[in-house]
């Protein structure tokens, strides 16, 4: 099915599922997409590719048994759309890269969930409402961006994500719940350009530690409130663990609540 443009597949019995090959290929000169629902036996195919910037979009909310896809999209592709909320099935995604956009939408699943590594331009994942939370690429880089990232983890259970640049003018939003999160977020810009980075967001009731690589040993959190490390909110009246770097043209304005979230920002100033 190496041409195909839209499948749409679906099975109400007990013991329906679906299995696919390869769907679609690097050089197709057309969009793909893929919608499938019931299979409560399960929904699994290879890999998933479309052309130079052609987009791919999947929709798999409505199955009830497991899904697992290969690895989504390559380094030419388009946007890549993937939806699998509001459901209980497990889910088990290979690597999913674009060149453009890439918007994930996980929110409310109640199944295990396991997610290769994730490259694009601008990046959009929402896990929120999720009860197991999320396995990501533990072998390197769970998310790498090159303009932005807007993250938004589970409010129950504690997000680790690491997090690499290749821009050199990125914004990241972080947002998440309670529950001790730990964010990581390094520069894999192969040319050593500085980078602009603007990191916003509420990472909920938790007591927050944000490591950019320190500035010195006598950095306070006033002194975060000043010249480009501004807007960060100390609340609940708790004590901070904050360790700040020297990287230069940095904006920081996160929301700081009651438990321990880690960010660590390990980049060339």
């Amino acid at each position: 099915m190496e041409m195909i443009a839209n499948l749409n597949v679906s099975g109400e019995d007990a013991t329906s599922k679906a299995t696919f090959g390869n769907l679609g290929t690097d050089t197709m000169d057309h969009d793909i997409n893929i919608e499938a629902s019931g299979l409560q036996g399960g929904f699994t195919t290879g890999v998933i590719n479309a052309g130079a910037g052609r987009d791919i979009d999947i929709n798999v909310s409505g199955v009830t048994g497991a899904t697992k896809l290969g690895n989504i999209g390559n380094e030419n592709t388009g946007n890549i759309n993937l939806i699998a909320s509001d459901t209980f099935a497990d889910l088990t995604v290979g690597t999913i890269t674009s060149a453009e956009d890439i918007k994930i939408d996980l929110s409310n699943n109640l199944g295990n969930i396991g997610l290769g590594e994730i490259k694009g331009d601008n990046v959009d994942i929402d896990i929120s409402g999720t009860l197991k939370g999320i396995t990501l690429d533990e072998d390197g880089s769970d998310i790498i961006v090159g303009s932005s990232l807007s993250y938004t983890g589970s409010n129950v259970v504690a997000n680790s994500v690491d997090i690499s640049l290749y821009g050199t003018d990125v914004d990241i939003e972080l947002n998440s719940g309670s529950k001790d999160d730990e964010f990581t977020i390094d520069d894999d810009n192969a040319d050593g350009n500085a980078i602009n980075l603007t990191l916003t967001g509420d990472l909920g009731s938790s007591e927050t530690s944000i490591d950019l690589n320190s500035i010195d040993s006598s950095t306070t959190a006033e002194d975060l409130k000043k010249g480009d490390l501004v807007g960060i909110k100390f609340d609940n009246g708790k004590d901070h663990t904050v360790d700040v770097s020297a990287v230069k043209n940095t904006t920081v304005g996160i929301d700081l609540g009651a438990g321990d979230d880690t960010i660590t920002k390990a980049m060339r100033v």
